[in-house]
């Protein structure tokens, strides 16, 4: 009988063979495998979509801020929750838009366009200002990753929602607008312009004053006009205070902004709220600036403590704030010991702060401020009073032994608050002990 007819494949070769086919068969199984599981986390991510979806819609508000933020989570991923985020947005709670706002951004450009369709839109005017507002944020966003296209295309709807006839939707746009990073060019003479005309309303100017006050220095050119406004008696008070908070941010080292604040500041005659202003105003300029102004504003609370009217109780507390962002003068801190001293004055926090300015020219202080901690002390539990008091304590950087030993003692307290002791804890490390 013959025998069988021999392989022309060598054994070797054939088993070799055999092996490179059971490891292509592996592969395939192990993509397809990868494939359905990748299908699977893709089903999953999707249902988890459809519940926070829903959840967003529907139920406690807890549950659509922890719906939003969830697929806030998820990130790009939950683009077929867009239209829900955007409806929650005219949402009457604040705490859903934010969050819904958040999911957007989250979730980027893919959201852009439905956007820019609900600003542009005649929908609901909550919902068109919140769109606005997550707008700014993915304007920003793409400006940062050099997509200037999108950036472009989101900033030209902004800037035509500043003429929007809803006072929210063109108030929001304009912070949309008004990042630093990324400031519109060619905004400061076009409102300029609006703040130049007379055919513009008083909240229309207003508005073009905040826009400008964005732009800081680079609005130099507006300081001539927001003088005009703010030192004019027929402009009236609500164009004057919204020059004056322009100004502060425009003129900040102008020495022409500080002399017009200081000029409306001494004119007894002046509209007390105006002076009021007029003395915080000149408190947040540039350093040298708000120095130089203290000789006035104190000069100003000395006249108020003097007539002890109620009627300018406001203009007091505008004073002593206006302390508060300086380092007062020793008149200055003569007016305020007895204001930090009294537990009745509603004034007494603002005083301790400004006392606190001063750093250890108030040295003097120490003695009283330890009598209000002991004082106040209502059993073992501390006053109210007592962290600003050790704040102030900080501030000056001087303790008496006497003063050391009451801030250890009162560090040590079960029934301190975290925030007391830490400032006890800090006072103590930086401040210097005087005997």
């Amino acid at each position: 009988m013959p025998s069988p007819p021999q392989s022309i494949v060598p054994k070797a070769v054939y088993h070799h063979g055999r092996g490179l086919a059971a490891i292509l068969c592996l592969s395939v199984l192990s993509a397809l495998v990868a494939e359905r599981a990748l299908a699977g986390s893709e089903a999953e991510v999707n249902k988890e979509i459809r519940k926070f979806t829903e959840m967003l819609l529907s139920g406690p508000i807890a549950e659509r801020i922890g719906a939003a933020k969830r697929l806030a989570e998820i990130g790009a991923e939950a683009e077929p929750a867009i239209p829900a985020l955007i409806k929650a947005l005219d949402h009457p709670e604040d705490s859903v838009n934010r969050a819904a706002k958040g999911a957007l951004e989250r979730i980027g450009t893919p959201a852009v366009s439905p956007l820019l369709a609900v600003l542009q839109g005649e929908g609901p005017e909550q919902r068109r200002s919140w769109a606005a507002l997550t707008l700014g944020t993915l304007r920003r966003d793409a400006l940062a990753r050099k997509d200037d296209a999108t950036g472009q295309r989101v900033e030209a709807a902004l800037h035509k929602a500043l003429y929007d006839p809803g006072r929210k939707v063109a108030n929001y746009s304009r912070m949309a607008l008004t990042d630093r990073r990324f400031l519109p060019k060619g905004l400061v003479p076009e409102f300029l312009a609006v703040l130049k005309s007379d055919q513009s309303t008083v909240d229309r100017k207003c508005f073009a004053m905040l826009v400008l006050l964005a732009y800081e220095a680079e609005a130099a050119e507006a300081i001539p006009t927001l003088l005009d406004i703010w030192s004019d008696p027929k402009a009236g008070s609500q164009l004057r205070g919204s020059s004056a908070q322009a100004l502060m941010f425009i003129g900040r080292h102008d020495r022409r902004v500080s002399a017009a604040f200081l000029a409306v500041l001494r004119t007894r005659h002046e509209d007390i709220g105006l002076r009021g202003t007029a003395a915080s105003a000149a408190a947040r300029l540039g350093e040298e600036l708000r120095q130089a102004a203290v000789p006035d504003i104190v000069q100003a609370l000395k006249e108020v403590e003097r007539k002890k009217d109620n009627k300018e109780s406001t203009f007091r507390g505008l004073l002593l704030i206006a302390l508060d962002h300086v380092i007062p003068n020793d008149e200055g801190y003569e007016l305020l010991f007895p204001i930090a001293c009294d537990p009745l004055d509603v004034d007494r926090v603002r005083a301790l702060s400004a006392i606190g300015n001063m750093g250890p020219r108030a040295e003097k202080a120490i003695p009283a401020l330890v009598r209000i901690l002991q004082n106040e002390q209502d059993g073992p539990v501390p006053s109210p009073v007592a962290l600003d008091v050790v704040r102030t304590m900080g501030k000056i950087g001087r303790l008496t032994p006497i003063a050391r030993n009451i801030l250890a003692e009162l560090g040590t307290l079960n029934e301190s608050s975290p925030a007391l002791k830490q400032e006890v804890a800090k006072t103590l490390a930086n401040a210097k002990v005087i005997e």
